[in-house]
Parts: C-alpha cells; sequence; structure tokens
C-alpha cells in the first residue's frame, strides 16, 4: 500500500472510533433536550394557569366583580326589584 492510502485509511479509522465511542454522549444529549423540552412546554402551562388566576382573582376584587358574584349567588340592591316574565 502506498502513503496516501494507508494516512487516508488511518484518518477515516479514527473519525469511525471517536463517532463510536462518542455515542452514548450523543444519546445522552438528545435525552436532556427531550426533557428540557418537556420542561418548558409545562413550565408554559403553568405559567398560563397562573396567568388565568390572576385574571380571575383582580376581576372577583374589583367593585363590579363582587357585584357580579353577589347577583350570581341571588343578592340584590334594596331598590330593585325582580324582573318577572310572563
Amino acid at each position: 500500500m502506498n502513503r496516501p492510502t494507508i494516512i487516508i485509511f488511518t484518518i477515516v479509522l479514527a473519525i469511525s472510533t471517536g463517532a463510536f465511542l462518542s455515542r452514548s454522549s450523543w444519546q445522552s444529549l438528545k435525552t436532556q433536550r427531550a426533557e428540557y423540552a418537556e420542561q418548558v412546554v409545562a413550565a408554559r402551562k403553568i405559567e398560563a394557569e397562573r396567568t388565568d388566576l390572576l385574571k380571575k382573582t383582580a376581576d372577583l376584587e374589583s367593585p363590579f366583580g363582587k357585584e357580579k358574584r353577589a347577583r350570581e349567588l341571588g343578592y340584590r340592591k334594596p331598590y330593585e326589584k325582580p324582573l318577572t316574565l310572563e
């Protein structure tokens, strides 16, 4: 065999060995990326729920929200008469 063939063979062998030995590292990276993606989705879901709860809390603590809730529970102002439909 001539010298360029030996050099090419050695380079290919080195690259193949490196790829084989780093296989577990690449699999670990893939697993970590999948885990990270799942946690990002979970965090976004939690943040959306938190935002929704903050909006509901702000609505219930406002005067209009309190009045709305009281009316849902059947309360009315003293001078109001219930509307009856025939």
